[in-house]
């Protein structure tokens, strides 16, 4: 509290706007140490055990939040952002002002979302500030999400230093991580904040050199790179992203963790209509139903995009079911979700899911061997657990358990995103639906391999596991 009191964290503010970079780099270091969630959860758990000596838990954590909020409503989010644009990645010094710029924003969005920055009004103030989050306030006063786009468009040059804390395929991964965390949020989702993904305004820099212009070029085109440049597409960023695992596994646990939070950002784009008319327009579906074709990593997360994109939200379909619902037809259908169900069965795509839907393994997407869930370890410990009795499961090492859990997590994800995909196609797919959608649709369910007994009894006993879980 002391901070605030005594006007230091504008003093903070005011050099982040120093023309000395290094300066405003280590206004951002200390910034990260006294913000750290971490410090919350210590005195959390240190609450009664030192008590009297030190500020309680609850103490601590207003006052953390007052720090953070002051911070936010000085424009300190601004200044961060225009910050991690003068900086360059080749120097190690920068670069390591670049993390300490995206480890900032990760802790107060982590703040925020635990609801510390509403703690701190004083002054009757508080809904006001409940009103407005990090994320809203990144969304539509930064050009953050910008920045975060074209950090990852950007390919690595040198793969070699990639375990090094600041090299460039840490500050991708580091980037994809606030890039998921900002568009997962429900501001977002719920289009409260933010602009499609397709027409992003560019990242530009406060602390750019205005008097250094390029030499003189005509007017057409001026005119064109202007149409060209002043936009970021999201959308097709992502997708490329995802494009290169297509056919190959990641070979690293980076490349791994990457490629799952890109999976995780572009699924919770598309809870937004407006990003799944993108999605449906760029070929998103059939990137997706290409990377389950050659079952590799990808795959999994080719799924859950695949739920997103056909469903909507949990809370638009119950709203629909329960009010939408006329004479055995759904009214007011989201047209978005309509569309991609239409399309996707168009691809191709029912080929490729009926045989999920049907639990056969031969079809299941395989997670890379650099993941847990696909690791060596993971196999053997499920290839145990299958063969040994309840004895004998109890000898297997905590890494081995762990290993199967994440193996066990792979297969339920597969599993429902499966079963929400088939529930919205019979869904929203009709008999006016274009390409004889839905007479394909209803012929897969009485071909010779759905109508056998042997489908019949382990597809009942499929549903039941997956429901009993469903409700546990």
């Amino acid at each position: 509290g002391y901070l605030v009191e005594f006007d230091v964290i504008k003093s903070f503010l005011a050099l982040l706007s120093h023309e000395n970079g290094d300066v405003a780099m280590s206004v951002v270091n200390v910034l990260v140490e006294l913000l750290d969630p971490l410090l919350l959860r210590e005195d959390e758990e240190k609450a009664g055990e030192e008590e009297g000596k030190e500020l309680s838990a609850e103490v601590r954590r207003r006052n953390v939040g007052l720090l953070a909020r002051t911070f936010v409503d000085g424009g300190g989010l601004e200044l961060l952002v225009s910050n991690i644009g003068r900086l360059e990645e080749n120097v190690e010094a920068e670069a390591k002002g670049i993390e300490d710029i995206l480890t900032l924003m990760e802790a107060l969005l982590d703040l925020d979302r635990a609801g510390v920055l509403q703690q701190t009004s004083d002054n009757g103030d508080e809904e006001e500030n409940k009103s407005v989050s990090v994320v809203a306030l990144l969304c539509k006063q930064t050009l953050f999400l910008s920045w975060l786009f074209g950090r990852i468009e950007k390919k690595n040059e040198i793969d070699a230093t990639a375990t090094a804390p600041t090299s460039p395929v840490v500050l991708k991964l580091h980037a994809s991580e606030v890039l998921s965390t900002i568009l997962q949020h429900e501001d977002y989702s719920m289009q409260r904040c933010g602009v499609k993904l397709s027409c992003l305004p560019k990242y530009t820099c406060a602390f750019d050199d205005l008097d250094e212009k390029p030499a003189a070029i005509s007017k057409s085109s001026k005119n064109d790179v202007e149409e060209k440049d002043e936009k970021v597409d999201g959308m097709e960023v992502l997708l490329q992203s995802i494009a290169v695992y297509r056919k190959a596994d990641p070979q690293t646990e980076v490349e791994c963790e990457f490629l799952e939070n890109t999976f995780d950002a572009l699924a919770a784009t598309l809870l937004r209509e407006d990003n799944v008319e993108n999605f449906v327009e760029y070929q998103g579906i059939e990137l997706m139903l290409r990377c389950l074709r050659e079952k590799v990593h990808s795959g999994g997360g080719a799924l859950k995009v695949l739920n997103f994109a056909v469903s909507g939200s949990a809370r638009s379909v119950s709203e629909e079911a329960a009010t939408n619902i006329t004479d055995g037809n759904i009214k007011g259908v989201n047209d978005a979700y309509k569309k991609a169900c239409e399309t996707f069965i168009q691809a191709g795509g029912l080929k490729v899911i009926f045989p999920l839907f049907m639990a056969r393994k031969g079809a299941i997407p395989c997670p890379a061997l650099c993941s847990e869930a696909g690791s060596n370890l993971a196999k053997r410990a499920m290839s145990n657990s299958a063969h040994k009795d309840d004895n004998a499961k109890g000898a297997l090492s905590k890494r081995a358990k762990k290993a199967a859990h994440a193996r066990k997590k792979w297969l339920a994800e597969v599993e429902q995103n499966v079963i929400y995909i088939m529930y919205a196609l019979t869904r929203y797919i009709d008999e006016k639906s274009p390409h004889d959608a839905h007479a394909r649709l209803l012929v897969k369910f009485v071909e010779e391999d759905c109508v056998s007994h042997y489908f019949v009894s382990g597809f009942t006993l499929f549903r039941i596991n997956h429901f009993t879980r469903l409700f546990l």
